[in-house]
């Protein structure tokens, strides 16, 4: 997923997809250096949802709505991998769900 601040990873990530007013964001999310998270952000119309284009990199972050999907998984990863260094559990992170009508 190329180069990050810090490039070592567990090779742990999380998709977002948002129906917005504006288009279809995608969030690419992995975690990096254990603690560090980094987000790819791209926007595709609904009239061609295949053609995305990339909207982060200047600063931008995600939305609101998206940010309670981020807490979710920054709980998991928390809760199942941080504070068990030496047997993390990946596996019950994975699992881990989240369902919300916002």
């Amino acid at each position: 997923m190329g180069n990050s601040f810090n490039a070592n990873h567990n090779h742990m990530a999380f998709l977002i997809l948002h129906l917005g007013t504006e288009g279809i964001f995608s969030l690419i999310n992995w975690w990096v250096g254990e603690n560090m998270l980094n987000t790819h952000i791209f926007l595709s119309s609904y009239d061609s949802p295949t053609q995305f284009q990339k909207i982060s990199g200047d600063g931008l972050l995600p939305c609101i709505w998206e940010l309670e999907v981020i807490n979710h998984e920054k709980t998991a990863w928390v809760e199942n991998v941080l504070k068990q260094p030496k047997s993390p559990n990946y596996e019950t992170y994975l699992t881990a769900t989240f369902d919300a009508n916002i």
